[in-house]
Formats: structure tokens, C-alpha cells, sequence
């Protein structure tokens, strides 16, 4: 292992990762999985549980030995470096705050812990600098159970960054969090990281989470890395069935390759031929799912000429719907394509359809909102 200064990795902040895997037993958690960051980037690892997000992270920090691959960061590998002397440091889902000691205490215990030592004075001006980054420079007194689930989050923070980590490692830190202040934190953490222009890895299972907070994100399912891109990316042109279902909700309807033509790849279905913009690349005759986002349908009133500028429609009846203050999403049991969901804001023409259930409808969308994704078969995989 090549020898690297923490002022260099610091300095440069480049991370690849390349082949890493890890086995318990017969049991494969990551395999084979390589990426690289450029410094500044908020890296997103999205995946269900267990699909081995987590594990990855522990790797990157040093608490869990690869069963293979390499750890590259700046000019040098950290594969095999203790997790004390990387320059990575890890925020952690239920923060592990020292409940004995203050706030300030808690910030400073690592650099407390440094040999050669750091002068008490360092040490001091660190901690404050640390606490002034995450707005809590007026609380260092304060005992972990004297704040509030966002401050020891913030106090967590303060300590991973006081040590100036080249990457940050953050492992669920939201989760604990209410539903309004985990949106609040999702905006701090992003500016956060914009203004210190590191990287961040952000463990998370939330996609909402994930789709507003990260300049890329890596899906992973079983282990591996099934798409690593941008956000807008991977919501427009998922990599297969599995992931267009992951990310946010669609409606899928079944079908096979008939033919492309214009950039569009017609897909044969039970209730006809319909088109759309593929998302890899396919052959005829091959398994597919024509995907809709509930967004990109519309829906009209049974008697409306506006539905005559939909390429496609399906007529049906509502089964449900639910009011969300400037949406309304519903279930149409259409006749051709079974059960969609579409999400309607309420502007426009929304005030002329019968949301009560029952009430008649139609369903249209055109040929370009909709994607052409392959079917991902677990059963065929394993």
C-alpha cells in the first residue's frame, strides 16, 4: 500500500473505488462494485434494506476488511489503512454522542484523541469554527439530552467535519428526524456541503431524499450497483423494470419489442402496439414494460374534446383518490390497460372531473412521456 499524508488526500480528494466485494460466509453483501468522485460531489448509495449500501459504507471507513477490491483516495490506496487514519469520518444514524459530555466535548474528542497531541488552543478554535459551520456555537455547554433530535444531528455533523475529512461519510443521519425537519435538514445538509466543497456519501433508502439532495446517486439491489447517474437521469430513464418501481411510482403495462422507429420503440401489448423512448438498449421480441409516471397522464372528462390531443387514451372509472392541497392522485380501473395511478394538479381542467368513485374518465398521455424500460426477472438472475 502506497503511503499517503493526510495533508494530500485532503488536498486532492479523488476516491475511486475499484472491484470492491465483501462475503459472510456463501453470503455475497456488496460485490464487485466500483465508482469513482470527484471532490465536491454529494454521492447518494439508494437501495433497499439490505441491499448492501451500508456494508459499502462501513468498507469506505474502515470498520468492515473488502473480501476484494481497492480503496483509492487522492494519490494513494487506503484499502488497508485503519479507520483512524483515513481521512474519512462518518456520521452515523443514531449520531453516538457521548451522553456525559457537552457539546463542545463531543465535537473536540477526536482531536483530543490525536497524537502527536494538538494544542488546547487548536483544539478550542477547531471546535468553534466546527459549531459556527453548523449554527450551534451558542449551546457548547449543553448535554446531548438538552437538544433536540435536529442539535445532536447538528453536534454529530460538527464532530465528523472538525477533523477536515476529505470525504464525509453520512449513514441514514435523517432517519430519526420528524417529517418536517428532515426536510429542513435535507436543504442544510445540501448547503453545507456546497459550501465546504467535499464529498459526501449519503447511505439513504428515501428516494424522495435522495432525488433532492444528491448531484448523483447509485442505485444498488443484491450487492451491486445496478445504475449510477443523476437524479433527473435515473427518474427519466430508469435502468430496468426494478428501478423505474424503486424511484417514485409508475404504472407499467406489459408487453414486447415490436420495432423502433423515430427514436421510438413500439411496444406490443395485450391492449394494443403503444410507443415510447426506450431507456437501454433492446431487441425484438424482447420482455418490456411500457412505464407511465402518474404525472405525465392526464385526465379528462368522458365528454371532453381536450382528451382528442392525447396520442393514447383509455377510458375507465375511478376507484380512489386522495387530496393532497395542490394534487389530487387517483386510481382509474381503466378497460385496456388495467389499474393507473395519475396525479392530477389542481389547475386548469381539473375542476370538471368527477374525482368521487365511480365517476367516468379518461386517461391519456403521449407517446414521448412514456419509456420503454427492460423487465428485470429476479428469478432469472439468481
Amino acid at each position: 500500500m502506497t503511503a499517503v499524508t493526510n495533508d494530500e488526500q485532503v488536498a486532492e480528494g479523488f476516491l475511486r473505488v475499484v472491484g470492491l466485494s465483501k462475503a459472510y460466509g456463501d453470503v455475497r453483501a456488496v460485490s464487485n462494485v466500483s465508482f469513482s468522485l470527484e471532490p465536491g460531489t454529494f454521492f447518494a448509495l439508494l437501495g433497499p434494506s439490505g441491499c448492501g449500501k451500508t456494508t459499502l459504507l462501513k468498507m469506505l471507513a474502515g470498520f468492515e476488511s473488502p473480501s476484494a477490491g481497492e480503496i483509492h483516495l487522492g494519490p494513494g490506496e487506503i484499502t488497508d489503512m485503519p479507520a483512524f487514519r483515513r481521512p474519512l469520518n462518518t456520521v452515523f444514524q443514531h449520531y453516538a454522542l457521548f451522553p456525559h459530555m457537552d457539546v463542545a466535548k463531543n465535537v473536540g474528542y477526536a482531536l483530543r484523541q490525536q497524537r502527536p497531541r494538538i494544542a488546547k488552543s487548536e483544539i478550542e478554535s477547531r471546535v468553534n469554527a466546527a459549531l459556527q459551520l453548523v449554527q450551534l456555537d451558542h449551546l457548547p455547554r449543553r448535554r446531548p439530552s438538552e437538544l433536540s433530535g435536529g442539535q445532536q444531528q447538528r453536534v454529530a455533523l460538527a464532530r465528523a467535519l472538525v477533523a477536515h475529512p476529505s470525504v464525509l461519510l453520512l449513514d441514514e443521519p435523517l432517519s430519526a428526524l420528524d417529517a418536517k425537519l428532515r426536510v429542513d435538514m435535507q436543504a442544510e445538509l445540501k448547503s453545507l456541503q456546497s459550501r465546504l466543497g467535499i464529498s459526501f456519501i449519503f447511505v439513504t433508502h428515501d428516494q424522495g431524499e435522495a432525488l433532492s439532495m444528491a448531484d448523483r446517486i447509485a442505485v444498488m439491489r443484491e450487492g451491486e450497483i445496478v445504475q449510477d447517474t443523476t437524479p433527473m437521469d435515473l427518474y427519466d430513464r430508469p435502468a430496468d423494470s426494478w428501478v423505474a418501481g424503486f424511484i417514485g411510482t409508475m404504472n407499467f403495462v406489459a408487453g414486447t419489442v415490436a420495432g423502433v422507429s423515430d427514436d421510438l420503440t413500439q411496444v406490443e401489448t395485450e391492449a394494443g402496439t403503444f410507443s415510447g423512448i426506450a431507456t437501454a438498449d433492446l431487441n425484438s421480441g424482447q420482455d418490456v414494460r411500457l412505464a407511465l409516471r402518474p404525472e405525465r397522464l392526464r385526465l379528462f372528462a368522458p365528454d371532453s374534446d381536450d382528451s382528442k390531443a392525447a396520442e393514447c387514451t383509455a377510458t375507465g372509472v375511478v376507484e380512489a383518490f386522495s387530496f393532497h392541497g395542490d394534487q389530487v392522485d387517483c386510481t382509474v380501473r381503466t378497460q385496456t390497460i388495467g389499474a393507473v395511478k395519475v396525479r392530477i394538479p389542481l389547475a386548469g381542467t381539473a375542476h370538471e372531473i368527477d374525482f368521487q368513485s365511480g365517476g367516468a374518465v379518461v386517461v391519456g398521455w403521449n407517446s414521448r412521456d412514456a419509456r420503454v424500460v427492460p423487465t428485470w426477472n429476479s428469478a432469472a438472475k439468481s
